[in-house]
């Protein structure tokens, strides 16, 4: 395996990283490379043939590893769950057609998703499971408000669970924008930039 480059290339930043231990540490870094398209930008090698921190970038987006550590930390082997954002469908088929091919047992086969996203998981080979798909909204999809059963209302509250529609969100979203743009504030996210809306489904900012 190949360690970090002698000339490392211009840094790149995320804003949350989530972690793995393996207890085959180099073995899922050559995995990930090969079938996943990661690129291994640091590898730091432990004792005994250990990885003691590696950057997997995939894109934009950065996963850190290592080997398996006798300190009870989390997370454990096999426990973890990646979602990997791609361009386009033929791309997440590609992805897919080379994880079959690889072996990876796939736990959720290609399917287009109710709100329009094409996606599909596979498992790589100590058990974490990495869904891959394009993470898009279909225009004019709207999710249905999430309602509290009869023993959820009754524990905590019969709005526990009410959530507003996302054209009221929107609504307010841009009535606090125009408000902190008057007041010379940073207003509106700048376009293309991505968004969340209370409901939790991503959209993109106008």
């Amino acid at each position: 395996m190949t360690v970090s480059p002698a000339t490392p290339p211009a840094p790149r930043l995320t804003d949350a990283i989530p972690g793995l231990r393996y207890h085959d540490a180099p073995a899922a870094i050559a995995w990930l490379v090969d079938v996943l398209g990661a690129e291994a930008r640091h590898v730091y090698p432990g004792p005994n043939g250990t990885v003691a921190h590696a950057e997997l970038w995939f894109g934009g987006g950065c996963v850190m590893l290592g080997s398996v550590k006798d300190d009870g930390l989390p997370p454990r082997p096999g426990h973890g769950s990646i979602y990997l954002v791609v361009g386009t469908p033929d791309l997440v088929d590609a992805l897919h057609a080379r994880a079959a091919a690889a072996g990876a047992r796939v736990v959720r086969p290609l399917h287009d998703t109710e709100y329009g996203s094409h996606d599909f998981g596979c498992a790589d080979p100590e058990g974490n499971v990495w869904h891959v798909g394009t993470y898009a909204v279909r225009p004019n999809w709207r999710p249905q408000p999430l309602r509290a059963t009869r023993a959820q209302a009754g524990r905590h509250g019969r709005r526990a669970f009410s959530f507003p529609s996302i054209a009221a969100a929107t609504a307010r979203a841009s009535g606090a924008a125009s408000a902190s743009a008057s007041a010379g504030g940073v207003g509106e996210p700048p376009i293309g930039a991505s968004a969340c809306t209370t409901e939790g489904t991503p959209r993109r900012a106008s």
